[in-house]
C-alpha cells in the first residue's frame, strides 16, 4: 500500500505514520547522525510521538463508533471541502467524513503501523492489544485478501490481481509476522489458524496437498515462488513451530476427547513432522537463499572488539538480498527450537518387543538421552553460530530489526556447562562479547528494542551486567 498517497486524505493513516516515525527518530541513540541532523532532541521526538499517536487512537476509536452505530453512512467530502494536509495543517476541517470503513486498506494498514509502533520498544500489553484488534479488522476484511487464485497456476494468475489485494497481502504478511513474534515472545499460540491451509494459499504461498511448502528450485515441475514468498512461507512454518513449543503437553479435544494427557509418542509424531516440513522448505530454496560469500575478518564488528587483536569468532557470510539473510537466520533459529523442543520417550520404556530388562538400552534409556543431549547442544551451536554469522555481516536495517530474535536464541546457546576446555570457554566468551555488542548496536542504529534481550541472556548465563557496555 502506498502509505504517504493514501495518508494525504486519510488523518488515520497519516498520524499513525507519522508517530511511528517520530517514534523511530526518538529512540535512535544520540551519537547517531540521523538524530543530530534534525537539531531536534530524543525526548522531543518521543514527545512528538505521543501526541500522533493518541491523535491516531482517537480517529480509530471514532472509526469503530461509527461503523457500529451506522456502518453504510457515506465517509467522503465534497471536492471543494477535502483535507489535503499539504498545507501543514494537521487538523482536517471535518473529521467525521475523513473515517475509513473497517474494510479499507487504511484502516488494515493503520492496525499494522500501530503495532509496530507498539512493538519498537517491546512494549508488551499494548502491542498485543493492537495484534488482537488487527486480527479482528482482518476478520472483517477478509474477503479482500482471500479473493485469489487458491492454487499455483490457476487461470487467474497473479497478473490479475488487484492493486488493493496486492496491499493487502503486503499488511496481512506483516501483521503474520508480528503475530509470530509475539506468540513467540510471550509463549502463547498465534491468532492465526496455521491449519487454515486455504487462507495461506490465498496469500501466496504454494502448498502442496500433503501440507508442505512446494520447491521454488525445480522449475520443469513447480512454479517458482518469489525470494519474498519464500521468506513468508517460513513464516507460517515457524509459527506452526511456536504453536507446538506453546502448547507443551496440551492436546486438542478431537485427539483426546476425555482431557486426558498424551503420551510422548504422538508428540514425537508431531515434531518428526515439523522438521519434515522444514527439511521441505530447505530442500526447495533457489540459490539466492545460499551465502554468495564469507570471510574471516581481523577487524572489528560493530559494537564488538576482539581480544588482544584476534579476528572474530565466526566469519561474516553475505547473501544477495538483505530479506534472504533475515530469512536465513531464521531458519537457524528454527532449527534451534525444534532442536531443544524434542519430545523425548520415557526412560522407563523399554523399546518396542523388548523385554523389560535393566540391561536393555532401548531409544528412551538413560544413554541415548545422554548422547541425544550431546547431538543437541552441538547441533545448536552451530546454528546459533550461523545466526551470528549471518548477522555480522548485514546493515540493511530491516534484516536488522528482525535479527533480535534469532540472535537472542544463538545467545541462550552460548551457555558454561561447567565440563569444557578452555578454549572452548574462551570462544564461547567472545561469541557472547560479539553477540552482545552486535544486539547493543542494533537498537542505537535503528531505535529498536534489544536491550531487554541482552539482559535475559545476562541472567541466564548467570553473569552481572557489564553497565559499561551502555553506549
Amino acid at each position: 500500500m502506498d502509505v504517504p498517497i493514501k495518508a494525504a486524505k486519510c488523518p488515520l493513516l497519516l498520524y499513525s505514520a507519522v508517530a511511528l516515525a517520530a517514534k523511530s527518530l526518538g529512540r535512535l541513540s544520540p551519537l547517531t547522525g540521523h538524530l543530530r541532523d534534525t537539531g531536534i532532541s530524543s525526548s522531543e521526538w518521543l514527545h512528538k510521538a505521543r501526541t500522533y499517536y493518541d491523535k491516531a487512537i482517537n480517529y480509530l476509536r471514532q472509526t469503530l463508533e461509527v461503523e457500529t452505530l451506522s456502518p453504510s453512512a457515506p465517509r467522503s467530502l465534497p471536492p471543494d471541502r477535502r483535507w489535503s494536509g499539504a498545507s501543514g495543517d494537521m487538523e482536517p476541517p471535518d473529521r467525521r467524513g475523513l473515517l475509513p470503513r473497517t474494510d479499507s486498506d487504511e484502516l488494515v494498514g493503520t492496525t499494522a503501523i500501530l503495532c509496530v509502533y507498539e512493538f519498537l520498544d517491546a512494549s508488551g500489553e499494548e502491542w498485543s492489544r493492537h495484534l488482537d484488534g488487527a486480527k479482528s479488522i482482518f476478520d472483517i476484511a477478509k474477503e479482500g485478501v482471500l479473493a485469489m487464485p487458491t492454487r499455483p497456476g490457476s487461470s487467474s494468475g497473479s497478473q490479475s490481481w488487484r492493486p488493493s489485494v496486492h496491499s493487502r497481502i503486503a499488511i496481512f504478511w506483516n501483521i503474520a509476522r508480528q503475530d509470530m513474534l509475539d506468540a513467540f515472545i510471550n509463549n502463547t499460540a498465534s491468532r492465526l489458524n496455521t491449519g487454515d491451509v486455504p487462507m495461506w494459499r490465498s496469500v501466496g504461498i504454494h502448498i502442496s496437498d500433503a501440507g508442505y511448502i512446494l520447491p521454488s528450485n525445480d522449475p520443469e515441475h513447480y512454479e517458482p515462488m518469489q525470494d519474498d514468498m519464500i521468506c513468508n512461507a517460513l513464516v507460517w512454518l515457524v509459527m506452526q513451530l511456536v504453536n507446538f513449543i506453546a502448547a507443551g503437553d496440551d492436546v486438542p479435544s478431537d485427539m483426546s476427547p476425555l482431557g486426558f494427557g498424551m503420551r510422548q509418542q504422538p508428540l514425537l509424531t508431531h515434531w518428526g513432522g515439523l522438521v519434515s516440513q522444514f527439511d521441505a522448505w530447505y530442500d526447495g530454496l533457489p540459490d539466492s537463499f545460499r551465502p554468495i560469500s564469507t570471510s574471516w575478518s581481523d577487524g572489528n564488528a560493530r559494537g564488538y572488539e576482539g581480544r588482544e587483536g584476534r579476528r572474530l569468532p565466526v566469519p561474516k557470510k553475505w547473501f544477495v538480498r538483505p530479506m534472504c539473510a533475515s530469512t536465513m537466520q531464521w531458519y537457524h533459529f528454527a532449527r534451534i527450537q525444534l532442536l531443544h523442543n524434542r519430545p523425548h520417550l520415557s526412560t522407563g520404556l523399554p523399546p518396542t518387543g523388548a523385554v523389560a530388562s535393566p540391561s536393555i538400552r532401548g531409544p528412551g534409556s538413560l544413554a541415548e538421552r545422554h548422547r541425544s543431549y550431546a547431538r543437541t547442544i552441538q547441533e545448536s551451536k552451530d546454528h546459533a553460530k550461523e545466526i551470528v554469522s549471518i548477522g555480522l555481516a548485514q546493515r540493511d536495517e530491516g534484516v536488522l530489526v528482525h535479527s533480535v530474535q534469532p540472535l537472542y536464541a544463538a545467545g541462550q546457546v552460548f551457555q558454561h556447562t561447567g565440563a569444557e576446555g578452555e578454549e572452548t570457554r574462551r570462544e564461547l566468551d567472545e561469541l557472547r562479547d560479539c553477540l552482545i555488542g552486535h544486539l547493543r548496536w542494533i537498537e542505537r542504529e535503528t531505535g529498536w528494542a534489544a536491550e531487554y534481550r541482552v539482559r535475559q541472556l545476562y541472567e541466564q548465563w548467570g553473569s552481572d551486567l557489564d553497565m559499561s557496555m551502555h553506549a
